[in-house]
Order: structure tokens, then sequence, then C-alpha cells
């Protein structure tokens, strides 16, 4: 297989579809109109590499089966631990779970992020 590049202009362009049908351990709160373009692997299983939005709102996770890195290419939103402890990222900014991880993510403002499940 080739190398693929990616830049913005990429992720500008990608035809993204109904993420609404989210895996088993994760849960949606409210109304976010989720939309997602798989890269790479099932969405599912580490190895996995998407670009997903999100307009408001978001979902729960419950113990995340393998870590997940993501970086924001617009928006800001707020990840809230089970513990209570809070991070809020905005555009230029990524972040990193580790798997068991259990908490919330909510776009609050619209999120347009890229998203590798991690091997562990």
């Amino acid at each position: 297989m080739p190398t693929r590049l990616f830049n913005m202009q990429t992720f500008a362009n990608l035809d993204l579809e109904d993420g609404s049908d989210l895996p088993p351990w994760a849960t949606i709160n409210g109304n976010p109109e989720i939309r997602i373009c798989l890269l790479a692997g099932d969405g599912e299983s580490a190895g996995t590499m998407a670009a997903w939005t999100a307009e408001r709102d978001g979902f729960t996770y419950t113990n995340l089966p393998s870590g997940e890195s993501a970086f924001l290419l617009q928006g800001r939103a707020r990840l809230t631990e089970d513990s209570g402890t809070v991070t809020e990222v905005s555009a230029g900014q990524g972040y990193s779970l580790p798997a068991g991880w259990s908490g919330t993510f909510e776009a609050l403002e619209p999120v347009r992020k890229v998203f590798y499940l991690l091997s562990e």
C-alpha cells in the first residue's frame, strides 16, 4: 500500500457519514449529530483512525477497551472523567485517554477531530 498523506484540505473534503451507531462501550448523550469517516480500521478495534464531528452534546465512554488519542481540528470540547476531573480542549490541541477510561465527551462548540484507537 502506498504512503497516504493527510492535510487540512483532506479533512475538509471527507465524506462524513452518520456516526450515531457507536461501539458498545459508548452511549450517546443528548442529540449530538455525530458524523464519521473511517480512514483505517473497523471503528471499534485498535488501529482504527477516523475523522469525526459533533455539533453539540456528546457521549459517555464506559471502560474504553483500548487507548484513544485525538487532535481537534475545530471547536471546543470538555472531557469529564468519572472521578470528576475535567479537561477542556480546543482546536489545535489533542488528548490521550488510557485503556479503561470512563467518562464523558461533550462538544461545547461544533467539534471536528481526528482520532486513533491505540493498541495496548
